[in-house]
């Protein structure tokens, strides 16, 4: 394998098309793969898959992206996880930030029995998850200009909301000696990327399913799609779509990287994240190839269905579309 990025049509069964191609690619070198799935419901089906189908005597390593387990390789106890401080677990985190919250109420005088603190931590936990994802600084968070609509009523005009987040909440984790789940996921991330850049694997490596939604992990893609044993594969990316139509899937909405304001992939469209990715990996789509088969792989049903899914800005053209397809 040489950096190959292949990607799975829209309909095709993922999980199956991926098991019985990467047993005819590999060979015996299965054993030897590292495989990357979205989930852990991934690995397990996909493990199911190789036993039952494909009849893999010795399955491939599998890990998830979206759980990681820092005690599993590649992210076993004294290498990479050493490097990257431990979360603190979601409940904790939960009953605590409900704390600070109650306590900071009880200084202004507005007391609140603890089941409101713990709803009004709850939107609190998603804006802190939600800024690990786009390792959004804490002293950003104030530049988010829509963030006020994630949050409750009672913070809306109230600096209290922002000095939680920016400054107590960071202080009580660092007094704590952890960090929030979703930074220590990303850092787990970036950890591997810089370790792989600097010394690559001597096995196989296979990111599947996966759209790169967070800025880790699409970075950690680019790496592996340029290893002599790297292998991508996307799900349905559309590769069918007419050029001016997929040129409509803009970027459009904005969040905060270190200092800087950049653009950020909204999800109106399923090919968004994809087109996000695709950009990050400065590839077009005619340079994916389609995964199992020979030529571009596009059928009449697979053809409809990218129709279907046209921008509303592209579509005065659809009859005349639609009549080729017929």
């Amino acid at each position: 394998m040489s950096g190959n990025i292949y990607t799975l049509p829209p309909g095709v069964p993922f999980l199956p098309s991926l098991a019985e191609g990467l047993q005819e690619r590999l060979g015996e070198r299965l054993s030897e793969a590292l495989i990357l799935l979205p989930t852990r419901r991934a690995v397990r089906e996909l493990g199911d898959i190789f036993v039952g189908e494909t009849g893999a005597k010795i399955l491939p390593r599998m890990r998830p992206l979206a759980d990681i387990d820092p005690d599993e390789p590649p992210f076993e106890p004294g290498f990479l996880s050493a490097q990257v401080q431990p979360s603190m677990p979601s409940a904790r985190r939960r009953f605590e930030l409900a704390n600070l919250v109650g306590r900071y109420h009880l200084a202004s005088g507005d007391e609140v029995d603890p089941a409101a603190m713990l709803a009004l931590a709850d939107p609190l936990i998603s804006v802190l998850d939600d800024a690990a994802m786009e390792e959004v600084s804490a002293e950003n968070l104030a530049k988010l200009t829509d963030i006020r609509d994630l949050v409750p009523e009672h913070f809306k005009n109230a600096a209290v909301f922002y000095e939680i987040l920016q400054t107590h909440w960071p202080k009580h984790l660092e007094a704590a000696g952890v960090s929030e789940p979703m930074a220590r996921r990303v850092a787990l991330l970036n950890a591997l990327a810089d370790h792989w850049q600097e010394t690559p694997p001597d096995h196989p490596v296979i990111i599947a399913g996966s759209t790169g939604t967070l800025g880790a992990t699409s970075r950690l893609i680019r790496l592996v799609s340029t290893f002599e044993d790297g292998l991508i594969i996307l799900p349905g990316l559309d590769t069918a779509m007419p050029e001016s139509a997929w040129a409509q899937i803009r970027l459009q909405d904005r969040f905060i990287s270190g200092t800087d304001i950049v653009e950020k992939a909204t999800p109106e469209h399923p090919q968004i994240s994809l087109k996000n990715l695709l950009s990050v990996l400065e590839k077009d789509r005619k340079d994916i190839l389609i995964w199992g088969q020979d030529g571009d792989g596009t059928n009449p049903r697979r053809a409809l269905i990218s129709e279907a899914l046209v921008p509303a800005d592209s579509t005065a053209d659809w009859p005349e579309r639609i009549e080729t397809l017929i």
